[in-house]
């Protein structure tokens, strides 16, 4: 049975078995000299290239991810983007991944095949290798994805140890997701630059490079896959800081014409959203200089936003700005404000 006839099938028709023999297995990597185990068994050996190495696994609702502008295969795409980007906020680079697929019986084959193409994708542009996973049936879709990364730093920065006096730089651009948050689907499918930044987000890799050569001077971090605002509050709360907003995050200029000047406004927009894919981090000030330096290196975008000090919370400098137009995406309950307790 060729390609095309599997495209035309339904998944119930194919079975797990089929599905894994006739799409999914052409997407793994085979084993690297040394590695011994291959698909079809149901684990993998795997030499590390560094001597620490680094575990995470994220899972999504594929209906939270499909937005009316993506592709079945900018969903295997953003899935891998989100799951590396973990690993890169701590300094680690990301190269083996496994992915695990919860489809309904009904669904045809080809969207799978698309699904794949798209993790593909992301394989490629990041260097990773894809060792395997599994399928399972499932009203309600899902895809789950487990990376494994290698830094050489000795102590990964973690969310609990950002220092007063420590500065706040944030990586990436910020506020197109921030738009669909606030304005719903319906509008932003019609912003051509919303469509481009939102449909295949992707993550600096060579952030993990600056945090893992510059390790001591780099306190703490967090990557900012649920909004720049909820991630300030999060590293604010688990590292019992306070960090001073002094000025807003690179953001996309279209914004500019949108808030018509309003600095509340432009706040609102790079606060709020997700799936940036950027990365917080609280910076020694006597390395900063340094440190700086190399993300102009490698050319990751990036901006000094404020600073740390004894206290609590997220305290705006220049301008009076309601936290409770903060809002994250919660899976259970959808947009809810950050400092609610509800």
């Amino acid at each position: 049975m060729d390609e095309l006839e599997n495209r035309d099938k339904k998944l119930g028709e194919l079975g797990e078995e089929g599905v894994l023999e006739k799409i999914i297995s052409k997407y793994i990597h085979k084993p690297l000299p040394g590695e011994y185990l291959d698909y079809p068994d149901d684990a993998r050996d795997i030499l590390p290239i560094s001597p620490r190495i680094l575990v995470n696994i994220d899972g999504y609702s594929i209906s939270s991810m499909k937005l009316p502008w993506r592709t079945w295969s900018d969903v295997g795409y953003v899935a891998v983007a989100g799951a590396i980007s973990d690993q890169i906020a701590k300094g680690a680079v990301p190269r083996d991944i496994m992915v695990s697929l919860g489809l309904p019986p009904s669904m045809e084959a080809s969207i799978v095949e698309e699904i794949y193409k798209g993790i593909d994708e992301a394989s490629r542009d990041y260097n990773l290798r894809l060792l395997g996973g599994d399928t399972n049936s499932s009203s309600t879709p899902w895809i789950s994805v487990a990376v494994i990364g290698y830094t050489t730093a000795k102590k990964p920065p973690s969310r609990k140890n950002a220092k007063p006096g420590d500065i706040v730089v944030v990586t990436s651009l910020y506020g197109a997701m921030g738009y669909v948050a606030i304005n719903g689907v319906e509008n932003a499918i019609h912003k051509e630059w919303v469509v481009e930044a939102t449909k295949r987000p992707r993550p600096f890799l060579e952030t993990a490079i600056v945090i893992a050569s510059n390790y001591r001077g780099v306190h703490a971090s967090i990557d900012v896959s649920d909004g720049l605002g909820y991630a300030l509050k999060e590293l604010s709360k688990r590292s019992n800081v306070r960090i001073i907003l002094e000025d807003k995050p690179l953001y996309y200029k279209e914004l500019e014409e949108i808030c018509n000047g309003n600095t509340r406004c432009l706040w609102k927009y790079v606060l709020n959203g997700g799936e940036e894919y950027g990365v917080i981090l609280t910076i020694d000030p006597r390395l900063s200089d340094m440190i700086i330096d190399y993300m102009k290196k490698f050319r990751i975008p990036h901006k000094i936003i404020g600073r740390v000090e004894q206290g609590h919370g997220l305290v705006f400098e220049k301008e009076e700005i309601s936290i409770d137009e903060i809002v994250r995406w919660d899976h259970f309950k959808g947009w809810v404000p950050i400092f609610s307790n509800s």
